[in-house]
């Protein structure tokens, strides 16, 4: 029977060097990714039950229709690559070798590796130009529009109950005051990471173009 183990690791700088080379440093555990049940936040690990211990590799693509998602899922499927997460819509794809024989690497040469790098800063900077309105709309970076600690209580009253009432009602409603804080933070801490996530891809693109065109 299959022994399956979660860990949870937060990828938020869209490095997908940083979490191929995390999820493969399980197999030094005798472990190698069975799913993902949260994209770059919750992975599921499997025990390898023999020597081999499967390895993943991480790609990104867009797809102009369903026909060429497939397409591109079947020609990596004949090099015995197993698709373990990913959809016609979510660009980053994953996939894991389950040939002991097969090819433990997606791209055979660098000028393919660093397309992958800038087809994936292109699209985070796109999403950062989409998300920065939202955030301006919102007055997200007036830092003087945030919750305060005490602000973030809306419960009538409450910072003058005593004894249990008190307590009860700050139980009660300290998550949805966590969640009134912190959400603003999280969000504009998103759009910041598509925009470094972009400059991180697109500089290893350039390090990777470099080093073909003086070869």
């Amino acid at each position: 029977m299959y022994k399956s183990t979660y860990k949870f690791k937060l990828f938020l700088f869209a490095d997908i060097e940083k979490e191929e080379a995390w999820i493969n440093a399980q197999r030094h555990k005798h472990l190698y990714l069975a799913s993902i049940p949260i994209g770059s936040i919750l992975y599921r690990f499997r025990e390898a039950e023999t020597d081999f211990v499967p390895i993943t590799r991480i790609d990104f693509r867009e797809f102009k229709n369903k026909a060429a998602y497939e397409n591109y899922l079947s020609l990596y499927e004949d090099g015995d690559w197993y698709h373990i997460y990913g959809n016609r819509w979510n660009g980053l794809q994953y996939f894991r070798q389950d040939n002991p024989s097969g090819d433990s690497i997606l791209y055979s040469d660098e000028d393919s590796k660093a397309q992958l790098y800038l087809r994936y800063a292109k699209y985070l900077v796109t999403l950062f130009i989409c998300f920065l309105p939202i955030i301006l709309n919102l007055e997200l970076v007036d830092l003087l529009n945030f919750y305060t600690f005490k602000s973030a209580y809306l419960t009538p009253g409450l910072w003058q109950m005593t004894e249990a009432k008190f307590w009860s009602a700050f139980a009660f409603e300290t998550p949805f005051a966590l969640m009134r804080i912190f959400s603003g933070w999280l969000l504009v801490i998103l759009v910041a990471s598509f925009l470094l996530g972009s400059f991180i891809n697109w500089h290893r693109y350039k390090k990777l173009r470099d080093e073909v065109a003086n070869l």
